[in-house]
This record gives structure tokens, C-alpha cells and sequence, in this order.
């Protein structure tokens, strides 16, 4: 019983590490930074949205619109960008509906 003892403690500070690392990725994980950035793209404008400096999205043309046109205007792919980034961080689909693309076009 007595050599056992030694055994016990090692096992107990594995388990606690093992416990600290899962704290310590869950907080990094959920601290996750998000950022756009809105590039030149054929004859207007696209955007990247990174988590952590990782590349998530990278929007060339305007969705749910026919055809594979880019946004005309900076601000409104910049406008896009950032209401799919509020999307991300309130854990919903990034997915932008026609009717939110609508309203982003007509400002």
C-alpha cells in the first residue's frame, strides 16, 4: 500500500493538468477574435472574415443574388462583413439572407 502512495499523487497531478488544459482551451476558443478585411475584387469589391487570424469566410461575389457579380461599393461589402461577424458571435449560421442583403445594398 505503501508504494502505491507515490502512484496516487502522480495520478492526481495528471488529472488536474488535464483539468487546468481543458479550462485554458475552452476560454481561448471562446475569446475567439474575429476580423474582416474588404479587397478589390474584378470590378468592385469582396471581403475575408478570419477567427484567430484563420480564414473562415472569403466572400467574392454578392450572395443570394444571380450571377457572380462582386459588391459595387466598399461599404457594402464592409456592411456585410460585419453583420456576419454579429452572426458568428452570436453562435448563428453566417448565411446572409436575401432580405439582409437587400437592406445592405440600399444604404
Amino acid at each position: 500500500m505503501c508504494d502505491s502512495l507515490p502512484m496516487r499523487h502522480q495520478l492526481r497531478w495528471c488529472i488536474g493538468l488535464l483539468i487546468i488544459l481543458t479550462i485554458a482551451v475552452y476560454y481561448y476558443e471562446s475569446a475567439s477574435v474575429y476580423a474582416y478585411h474588404v479587397y478589390e475584387y474584378q470590378d468592385g469589391y469582396g471581403y475575408c472574415i478570419k477567427r484567430n487570424r484563420k480564414v473562415l469566410i472569403q466572400q467574392d461575389f454578392v450572395p443570394t443574388r444571380t450571377g457572380y457579380r462582386p459588391f459595387e461599393q466598399k461599404k457594402h461589402a464592409t456592411k456585410a462583413a460585419q453583420l456576419v461577424i454579429t452572426k458568428l458571435q452570436k453562435n448563428k449560421a453566417p448565411a446572409l439572407s436575401a432580405a439582409e442583403v437587400n437592406s445592405i445594398m440600399e444604404k
